[in-house]
């Protein structure tokens, strides 16, 4: 047996008693370490505040697991809060923190703070003197978030839930979070990415694309492809605000037209004789009532665009050409202004009111329950819209970029993590009519499902807006590269061909483009970005092994098959490997 080189006859007796460590493919054996603990803070009601002290037991896999029993959280808890002894650090120490979509920062900072209600993927990491860790949470994940605080120059990184959102029942299953200490070559976020998509590919959680081709053939054309987003046949005038949310079939607004079937037929054609030959469409806004117009309606299709026979020529049209075409839909939202309303189809709350999402085209939409869409139209819904001739990826909205919505209607209740296995139902009812799968974002609870998604996150900008956040990294995109295609940002989403801050973020990222429009004026750069993109597409297949700033602003992406993407951001020319990669500029090396 490997013995670690840690200090400790209690470690080392400990390993022999859990049957060795586990090594999780890496380097060096990740572990949990004999006799850490973690504190929980329970903020009341009445804002008192108990703190338990939990000893984290040791695992056969080498973690150190910290368990929660559901039914020790008391009825009036507000917040839980959990911080893992070593989840601590002090200003200028060396190291980083990190959170799961690669929001990053080192300890240089006074105070500040910075938090994102959700976990798109259910981990979080950190570095220090004392060592390198991930947190993956097992259990109760979709009520658990991750925060940092800087306070007086002391650090600390916590997992906390809002537990009030359940109205003072208990949680539907125990906190379970599971740590491990990265050494060596690991000991980087890097290795924390690495390591949980290791843990992912190995419970099966997940496939590479090169595996999924096997049973989904389009995938190896989308990989190739440029996705184009028809952003959008026809839509209704958004509701200004202060204005009427709420609308009958009697009294919405009219329709827009954008882009009609007939004139779509025009656009893809364009978009072809302009040198682009491999394109995946999501068409929005074809369904009744046009975008987010009365969901959750799909037909009848309206005359305004051409109507169902419409769609359908243009359909076999898009396919003639050789295209993919998909539908978008949505089955998160509803209005009043759907033929199919009641507000018994919407998710209650804990106190029975109804849940409001945004003011969108159709008025102030609510969140679906999902339990109740299932039971009562979707599966049908589905097929009819096979009917019209769409091919895969079949897109369904929002399922991707947060957690999915409780319900607390006791004629289908149901919790996030229920609301998730339906939406993993949903996914597979497309998979099985259309051939493939598409969301928006990057949270992973139907990451097997997932084929592509418009982008990973919007959550760039808040580099400027936190000080205490100093980087996105291409944490995800090291876990599910290769595995799922993506775009990094709603920042990397749109024309960007002629922006080269955001052309190196594409490359940086390994991202695919993917391009909002109805517009013909907006070919010329869609043509633009399709040629930059050509020359990499044959890495979208290849998993991404690690991520490092080399020198001031320069940053390689390394490929697991040898490729190294060098993106330099500075205004000084720099030399990499006899070759010099110019200010503002990227260059492939294989």
């Amino acid at each position: 047996m490997k013995v670690l080189k840690k200090s400790g006859f209690l470690f080392i007796i400990a390993a022999i008693l859990f049957g060795g460590v586990g090594y999780c493919g890496i380097s060096e054996p990740a572990v949990g370490v004999v006799g850490e603990s973690a504190k929980l803070r329970i903020i009341k009601n009445d804002n008192s505040v108990e703190v338990r002290d939990i000893a984290l037991t040791l695992r056969p896999d080498g973690a150190s697991r910290l368990s929660v029993a559901a039914v020790s959280i008391p009825s009036d808890a507000k917040v839980l809060e959990i911080v893992h002894q070593n989840f601590r650090a002090d200003k200028g120490e060396a190291g980083f923190w990190l959170f799961p979509r690669g929001e990053y920062g080192t300890f240089s900072r006074d105070d500040g703070i910075f938090s994102y209600q959700g976990l798109i993927m259910p981990f979080y990491g950190i570095q220090t003197p004392r060592g390198t860790y991930i947190g993956i949470v097992k259990g109760l994940r979709f009520e658990l978030f991750t925060r940092v605080e800087a306070k007086n120059g002391k650090y600390e990184l916590s997992l906390r839930s809002n537990i009030y959102k359940l109205d003072g029942e208990k949680p539907y299953e125990d906190i379970i979070v599971d740590y491990y200490k990265l050494y060596g070559d690991d000991a980087n976020y890097s290795g924390i990415a690495r390591f949980y998509r290791d843990y992912q590919l190995k419970r099966g959680a997940c496939k590479p694309i090169r595996e999924r081709m096997k049973e989904r053939p389009d995938l190896a054309y989308q990989a190739e492809a440029l996705q184009v987003r028809i952003q959008y046949h026809a839509a209704k005038m958004k509701p200004k605000a202060g204005g009427k949310e709420h609308y009958t079939p009697a009294d919405e607004p009219p329709l827009n037209v954008y882009l009609n079937f007939e004139d779509s037929i025009r656009f893809v054609e364009a978009i072809r004789d302009a040198g682009i030959d491999k394109a995946s469409f999501c068409s929005a806004g074809w369904q009744s009532g046009g975008y987010d117009g009365r969901f959750p309606d799909i037909f009848p299709i309206d005359r305004e665009i051409g109507g169902e026979e419409g769609l359908k020529r243009f359909i076999k049209a898009v396919r003639g050409m050789g295209y993919l075409i998909a539908a978008h839909t949505n089955s998160t939202d509803c209005y009043s202004c759907s033929r199919l309303w009641t507000e018994d189809m919407v998710c209650a709350k804990p106190d029975g009111t109804l849940a409001k999402n945004g003011i969108w085209c159709g008025g102030r939409a609510y969140n679906l329950c999902l339990k109740y869409a299932w039971d009562n139209f979707l599966p049908g819904q589905l097929e009819e819209i096979k009917r019209l001739g769409f091919t895969g990826p079949h897109y369904v909205d929002v399922f991707s970029a947060t957690n999915p919505y409780a319900c607390f209607n006791p004629k289908h209740k149901i919790n996030s993590k229920q609301a998730a296995e339906y939406q993993n139902m949903v996914a597979q009812k497309c998979i099985d009519l259309f051939g493939s799968f598409s969301s928006e974002s990057g949270f992973d609870h139907i990451i097997d499902k997932l084929d592509y998604c418009n982008y990973v996150g919007n959550r760039m900008k808040y580099v400027k807006k936190y000080p205490i956040l100093e980087r996105i990294q291409p944490v995800w995109e090291i876990v599910y590269h290769g595995i799922v295609l993506s775009n990094p940002d709603r920042y990397t989403q749109q024309d960007i061909s002629g922006d080269k801050r955001k052309i190196l973020k594409l490359m940086e990222f390994g991202g695919r483009p993917i391009i909002y429009t109805n517009k013909f004026e907006k070919i010329p750069a869609m043509a633009k970005l399709y040629e930059i993109f050509k020359p990499v597409r044959h890495l979208q297949l290849e998993m991404i092994h690690s991520h490092s700033e080399i020198a001031r602003d320069v940053f390689v992406t390394r490929y697991e098959n040898g490729a190294e993407m060098l993106c330099n951001y500075s205004q000084k020319p720099y030399n990499y490997k006899g070759k010099t990669v110019e200010p503002l500029g990227y260059k492939l090396f294989e």
